[in-house]
């Protein structure tokens, strides 16, 4: 079985929090919302893609909060974790 990371994305009002909880850490960053995208899971895709971060796919599960999996665990060759933040 593929080990995948696992990234919560919350819709709060006018913002979105993405979050990581990864062997004791609790990495997590929020941001306004940008209306121009108009979608959380777009715009949380879009922030992940532009740290190096592979979005395979998602689910919601519930009305504010949705679950990224990912299969970006490196930077490229380099042993450096891919942080979202």
């Amino acid at each position: 079985m593929q080990n995948l990371r696992c990234i919560q994305v919350k819709s709060l009002v006018a913002k979105i929090k993405i979050t990581e909880n990864r062997l004791g850490s609790n990495d997590s960053i929020t941001l306004p919302y940008d209306r121009k995208i108009g979608d959380v899971m777009q715009q949380a895709q879009e922030y992940l893609e532009s740290r190096g971060i592979n979005c395979l796919g998602y689910t919601e599960l519930n009305d504010t909060l949705s679950i990224i999996l990912s299969d970006s665990w490196l930077r490229g060759n380099d042993v450096k974790f891919k942080s979202i933040i």
